[in-house]
């Protein structure tokens, strides 16, 4: 954000950390990346695409990042679990945060920040739900190559861009779906079948009663099973 307020911003910039104290994930959400055992990268772009595409934009690095992740490790099977986490076992592994950067009507840029666990072991104090990659036979060049290899599958996703290409990769890589999921509201804790992620970024749920409910981000929490 510095890069880009002091106009030195260049589409495709990459800004990574051996180690990070103060990293953030969704909803001002801590990340903490003990040294030379995680990813921690931020890509610097201009998406050229109109604002109507942001939940897109999201999903599509989603996407990539599951690509990058089963490319570089062929029998590791990860999944997105709403809206872009990354989920290895069951397991929360990584995630994604883009900070989007506004001119008038204009997408000037996207920060997308990236936190991938490779190697830190468990158990994680206070997430019970956290894990890591730890890929049988890693090497600790293994966050390097990686780097490379999610930063390529990225830009070449929000560069080719096809819209339907990615709705059906994030369906198809989605945690849990057409599996009944619990969630919690209002300290109710209640079950609905996961259908999918619609246009506006929101989870299709069909409930127990066979209602149809489009949940926001937040609304509602996800109910771990017990680990």
């Amino acid at each position: 954000m510095r890069l880009i307020d002091d106009d030195k911003a260049q589409n495709g910039q990459i800004v990574s950390a051996r180690l990070q104290l103060k990293g953030r994930g969704q909803r001002s959400k801590e990340w903490i990346a003990a040294r030379d055992k995680s990813i921690a990268m931020s890509i610097l772009v201009e998406p050229n695409l109109p604002l109507s595409k942001m939940i897109a934009f999201n999903k599509a690095v989603a996407v990539a990042i599951l690509q990058a992740i089963h490319n570089f490790y062929p029998t590791l099977k990860c999944t997105i679990k709403w809206p872009n986490d990354i989920i290895c076992g069951d397991k929360k592994a990584g995630g994604v945060l883009i900070e989007n950067v506004i001119r008038g009507q204009q997408w000037a840029y996207s920060v997308i920040g990236i936190g991938i666990n490779l190697f830190q072991e468990g158990p994680f104090a206070d997430l019970p739900h956290a894990g890591s990659l730890l890929h049988q036979g890693s090497k600790p060049n293994d966050i390097h190559e990686l780097m490379i290899e999610l930063y390529a599958a990225i830009l070449k996703q929000i560069t080719t861009f096809n819209e339907e290409e990615i709705t059906h990769f994030y369906h198809t890589f989605l945690y849990k779906k057409a599996q009944l999921q619990q969630f919690k509201s209002e300290e109710l804790i209640w079950e609905a079948r996961i259908d999918g992620v619609d246009e506006n970024g929101n989870l299709i749920l069909t409930k127990t009663d066979g209602s149809i409910l489009h949940l926001k981000h937040g609304e509602a929490e996800w109910f771990w099973d017990t680990p």
